[in-house]
């Protein structure tokens, strides 16, 4: 559910972030183009420095809400930045909109690293080739919705060039996400707190040599998988509320 939403609430405005820029802060197309890849340049710098730190500190959780809450803030600064004056032309925040991107650059890079390493501790060994590929199915459904989400919404709505109800959208989105990274938090605690404790030496190929605490964690990955499939449902209702 996590991964989802939040890559929503990422990729649905990259999509559009070209011309949310252009129509909303005036920017030509030139300089849009080249705004637009902040979060990719900066994704591409910090990934193998937040990569290094996951491995160090561990700690998963507090980076997968990290990541969220920057997602959160960037689509709601962004919704409330004033727009250019339709009548003087003036665009006075222009400038200030590359916070946001900024902002969407360091969730991107800081999200990346923590998900998916995640994903080998609250899974059997054996199915973590399956856990994968559903997540990544899972994700790509999300990925699908979430364009016509944003499409009717833009297409129906005039406040703000037709984007700050799409900001909305996409803020509820990492919202949404952030709630279900509590839920990981809170279900990681319960089951021996395998995420806050994983770092580098104690994956899963080195079990043989963890204590008598760490193979007692092994044992309670399926009950956490179980509570992750449960907020899997929940996103799947919000989906359906979106829709509507």
């Amino acid at each position: 559910g996590s991964c989802i939403t939040v890559y929503i609430s990422l990729f649905m405005f990259v999509g559009i972030s070209s011309k949310y820029i252009q129509e909303r802060f005036g920017f030509d197309k030139s300089v849009a183009g080249q705004l637009v890849a902040i979060p990719y340049f900066m994704a591409a710098a910090l990934i193998p420095i937040v990569g290094v730190a996951v491995d160090k500190i561990g700690k998963l959780p507090f980076f997968l809400c990290s990541s969220t809450i920057a997602f959160l803030f960037a689509n709601l600064y962004l919704a409330f930045l004033p727009d250019c004056d339709p009548h003087t032309k003036t665009c006075s925040y222009s400038w200030a909109s590359i916070l946001g991107l900024v902002f969407f650059g360091f969730g991107y890079s800081t999200y990346g690293s923590a998900i998916w390493p995640s994903v080998p501790y609250v899974v059997p060994e054996h199915t973590v080739g399956t856990a994968f590929g559903l997540i990544t199915s899972l994700q790509n459904g999300g990925l699908a919705i979430g364009p016509l989400c944003t499409g009717l919404i833009h297409d129906n709505t005039t406040y703000k060039q037709g984007y700050f109800w799409v900001s909305i959208f996409l803020a509820s989105s990492a919202l949404l996400g952030l709630i279900f990274g509590i839920f990981i938090v809170i279900s990681d605690y319960r089951n021996g707190a395998p995420l806050m404790k994983a770092k580098k030496g104690s994956t899963p190929e080195n079990k043989e040599k963890e204590d008598e605490e760490t193979a007692i964690i092994g044992r309670r990955k399926s009950s956490i998988l179980a509570q992750l499939f449960v907020q899997k449902q929940i996103y799947s209702s919000s989906i359906f509320y979106f829709k509507k």
